[in-house]
């Protein structure tokens, strides 16, 4: 099941932070990381609960 990524940048599961946003980047701590360029979404597995989720940019 995929689940949407918060807008605080925390996973909706266990709210582990996986997205890190600066002026000059955009970072995620979790592996693997797809992106997808075309639909302008990411999709990472957590680190902690295991789950799929989904950042639409």
């Amino acid at each position: 099941m995929k689940y949407d990524l918060l807008p605080s940048g925390k996973c909706p599961i266990c709210k582990k932070i996986l997205k890190i946003e600066t002026d000059k980047y955009v970072g995620y701590k979790s592996k693997p990381v797809i992106i997808y360029k075309l639909e302008r979404k990411v999709e990472t597995k957590c680190p902690n609960c295991k789950e799929l989720i989904v950042d639409k940019r």
